[in-house]
């Protein structure tokens, strides 16, 4: 039996996918909370910072739900099997340099999104780029980079676990 129409093989991969888009989801609101309450709500954030309103938070959950998937389908059907046989320095080295540069291409299009949700503008306005400037030579940017690092290393967590003990293992052991 088929599930969506999909093969076998495509719905094992996407049932072991859609762990990192729930890890990614989970972490986000884990973050946004505590950012709202550090920050005192959202709107005494920095103005380096997006002001969250419900169309940016839809925005922005979906964005790092659908970056949780795509780790996860760019870890398991291809980072995974092109480091199988290498050491684990060179495993380290190469997926750090790989996710490093995925995660600032990430926020450097996703960033722009959210300031011309923000601004109810144009991605085309100056005033967009300007914030993404502003960013990226904020506290703000690197707290992002932190956030991003957490979800990113929960989830390579998880595959590793899951992949040598089995995800059944796994799940059972977690529940």
């Amino acid at each position: 039996m088929t599930w969506l129409g999909l093969s076998p093989k495509a719905q094992r991969n996407a049932l072991r996918i859609l762990p990192f888009g729930v890890i990614w989801l989970l972490t986000s609101q884990v973050f946004l909370i505590s950012d709202y309450a550090s920050a005192g709500g959202f709107t005494n954030v920095p103005d380096t910072a997006i002001t969250v309103d419900p169309a940016i938070y839809v925005f922005a959950t979906l964005a790092v739900t659908a970056v949780g998937l795509l780790v996860g389908a760019v870890e398991l059907l291809f980072l995974d099997r092109r480091f199988a046989d290498r050491s684990l320095g060179a495993k380290l080295v190469g997926k750090t340099l790989f996710y490093g540069l995925f995660l600032a291409l990430v926020v450097l299009v996703t960033f722009p999104v959210a300031a011309a949700l923000e601004m109810d503008t144009a991605l085309t306005d100056p005033r967009v780029w300007e914030r993404l400037r502003g960013f990226a030579f904020s506290l703000t940017s690197l707290g992002t980079a932190v956030q991003l690092t957490a979800s990113l290393v929960a989830s390579l967590f998880y595959a590793e676990i899951s992949e040598h003990l089995g995800p059944h293992v796994l799940t059972n052991f977690l529940t």
